[in-house]
C-alpha cells in the first residue's frame, strides 16, 4: 500500500494487519487454509468454534491427526478429508454439504466452498475453504417438501394464502379439481375471487383472525362453472 508516493511505515502495516485481522475473525462464516499437504494453517473463529479447536494446538495439524484429538468429530474430519480430495481432483471451485456435531452437541449441516489453489508448476500450493450453516434452512426446505407431498396426498382442498392482498400461492391437487381451474389459473386468483362480491368484507375479517389466532368458520366458495358450493373452512396464519 502506497500514499502519496511513500511506503508504509511500521505502524501502518501494523495497523491494515489488526484490521484485517479483525475482519478476518468477525466472519461469521467457517474460513479455512490448508496447505498443499492438508495441514491447517489458518482458521478464524467460526471455525475454530465448530471444529471445537480453541483448546488444541491444531496449526499445523492434518485432519487425520486433528480426529484423533477429537473423537467425537471423526467422522466429519473423514468426510473433510474425502471432500477435500475431491477438490483437488476437480481442480477449481467445487460445493459439498458436510454434516458434523456442533459445539451444542447438535447435528449442523454446513455448504462448503473449496478452492484448490496451485504453483505456476503445477504443485499444489493450498486449498481456501468457507463453510456457512445451512442447516436451519435445510430443515426448513424438507419440512416444506414433506408438506407438499402431504398436501398433494389429502382429499380436503388445501390453500396457501398470502396475508397482505390474500394472493393463493399454493394449491394442491383436491383443490385444483373442486373448483375447475388448473393450477396456473387458480395461482392467478386471490381468496377473494372465490367468495361472492358482498362478501369482501367479512372474508378481510377472516382472514385476520386467521393469522391472529386461528378461526372455523361456514362459509360459500365459487366454482369455475359458477355453481355456488358450501364449504367449511379452517384457516389458521
Amino acid at each position: 500500500m502506497i500514499q502519496n508516493g511513500h511506503l508504509p511505515n511500521a505502524d501502518d502495516l501494523f495497523d491494515l494487519r489488526s484490521s484485517l485481522i479483525t475482519l478476518f475473525e468477525a466472519i461469521p462464516d467457517s474460513v479455512i487454509f490448508k496447505d498443499g499437504q492438508g495441514r491447517w494453517l489458518v482458521a478464524n473463529g467460526a471455525a475454530r468454534k465448530f471444529f471445537q479447536l480453541d483448546k488444541l494446538l491444531w496449526e499445523g495439524k492434518t485432519d487425520a491427526e486433528l480426529s484423533e484429538l477429537t473423537p467425537s468429530l471423526k467422522p466429519l474430519y473423514q468426510s473433510c478429508i474425502a471432500s477435500d480430495k475431491a477438490a483437488w481432483t476437480c481442480g477449481k471451485h467445487s460445493i459439498v454439504i458436510e454434516s458434523g456435531l456442533g459445539p451444542d452437541g447438535q447435528l449442523q449441516e454446513h455448504e462448503v466452498h473449496k478452492v484448490p489453489l496451485f504453483r505456476p508448476d503445477g504443485r499444489r500450493k493450498g486449498l481456501v475453504i468457507i463453510g456457512r450453516d445451512v442447516t436451519k434452512s435445510r430443515r426448513l426446505e424438507q419440512s416444506l417438501k414433506l408438506s407438499e407431498l402431504m398436501a398433494s396426498q389429502s382429499r380436503d382442498v388445501l390453500l396457501l394464502v398470502r396475508r397482505r392482498d390474500g394472493r393463493l400461492f399454493s394449491a394442491n391437487t383436491a383443490a385444483v379439481e373442486f373448483y375447475g381451474f388448473t393450477r396456473e389459473q387458480l395461482l392467478k386468483k386471490t381468496i377473494y375471487d372465490l367468495r361472492p362480491n358482498d362478501d369482501i368484507a367479512q372474508t378481510a375479517t377472516q382472514m385476520s383472525m386467521a393469522f391472529a389466532h386461528g378461526i372455523l368458520f361456514e362459509t360459500v366458495h365459487i366454482c369455475k362453472n359458477g355453481r355456488v358450493v358450501p364449504v367449511e373452512v379452517s384457516s389458521n396464519g
